[in-house]
């Protein structure tokens, strides 16, 4: 499991997971545990190192939010 790091700014959220080179990573995101369904943040993220970052600007819209990543391939 991946357990990404949350840095919060003017209302965006920066998350910060280590990462293998040339793989593929999805964040998704839920502003309730019971919510069915976990909703993908924008487009997959390739890492080129071993860190990967992902930004959600909407972060300040909603009172909370779940993140997890996936690693895709």
């Amino acid at each position: 499991m991946l357990r990404p790091q949350i840095n919060l700014t003017n209302n965006t959220a920066t998350l910060t997971w280590t990462a293998s080179a040339g793989l593929v990573y999805r964040v998704q995101y839920k502003t309730n545990l019971s919510d069915a369904i976990w909703q993908t943040l924008g487009a997959d993220v390739t890492a080129t190192n071993t860190t990967a970052t992902k930004v959600d600007p909407a972060f300040g819209s909603a009172p909370q939010r779940f993140y997890r990543v996936q690693l895709v391939n």
